[in-house]
């Protein structure tokens, strides 16, 4: 996907910030939405890998999709109170999805190489409408 001209004023998506929800990351997935202009159907099941405290799934509900956050962490109460989200608490590399996912989201700390070789597993595993990955670099275990 190619946007030239860009279409953001100084290149910058114009992001809100919400002081309710669980952590500042939900700005992060607002922005990668908008820059691929696109954004969470309320029919869409999220995958959230990596979720704790909850901003990507914050902003994936706020938006009206089901999310299933997973991560053995805490995630923020204001979540829980919510129908469309459902913590599993496990390892988020080594968890499937036992209903179809329409969209990955993960914001993990974790080498880049990891990060990139789970990817490809889950999505020759799960037709994906899409995702959103951050590379993180991190520097590898010794």
């Amino acid at each position: 996907l190619s946007l030239w001209p860009v279409p953001f004023e100084a290149g910058r998506a114009p992001v809100v910030a919400d002081y309710n929800a669980p952590s500042s990351a939900h700005r992060k997935l607002q922005e990668a939405l908008m820059w691929l202009n696109d954004a969470f159907k309320k029919t869409d099941i999220v995958w959230d890998a990596g979720a704790a405290p909850g901003g990507w799934s914050y902003e994936a509900i706020s938006q009206g999709a089901k999310v299933y956050a997973v991560d053995r962490g805490k995630m923020d109460p204001i979540l829980k109170e919510n129908s469309l989200f459902y913590h599993i608490k496990k390892d988020a590399f080594t968890t499937e999805p036992t209903e179809p996912v329409d969209f990955l989201v993960c914001d993990i700390i974790e080498t880049p190489d990891r990060v990139l070789g789970w990817l490809k597993d889950f999505a020759s595993k799960h037709p994906l409408r899409g995702f959103i990955v951050t590379l993180k670099l991190k520097k590898p275990r010794k």
